[in-house]
């Protein structure tokens, strides 16, 4: 879909940066701590990328799915939104 993508991003206002970086070895290299993480997926099974951003300390907010649920601890440990929202 890059191609979809990259379309979609360069219809959108300049005030509007998107980054794409490609594949990264070490992913968390490129995140601060201050960075929120950001999982708006409809459904999830168990996210590994939570668990990963848990361990860090990273802040979270995700969609209101089982798997994200069952990893934030029902809201305890991030942050939930209805999904679509």
């Amino acid at each position: 879909l890059e191609t979809e993508v990259r379309a979609a991003v360069a219809a959108l206002p300049p005030a509007i940066r998107v980054e794409m970086p490609g594949w990264r070895a070490d992913p968390w290299a490129d995140v601060s701590p201050d960075d929120i993480l950001v999982l708006p997926s409809h459904w999830e099974g168990l996210p590994y990328l939570l668990l990963e951003a848990l361990h860090r300390g990273q802040p979270i907010i995700a969609a209101d799915n089982a798997g994200n649920r069952a990893a934030l601890g029902d809201g305890a440990f991030g942050r939930l939104f209805p999904i679509g929202d």
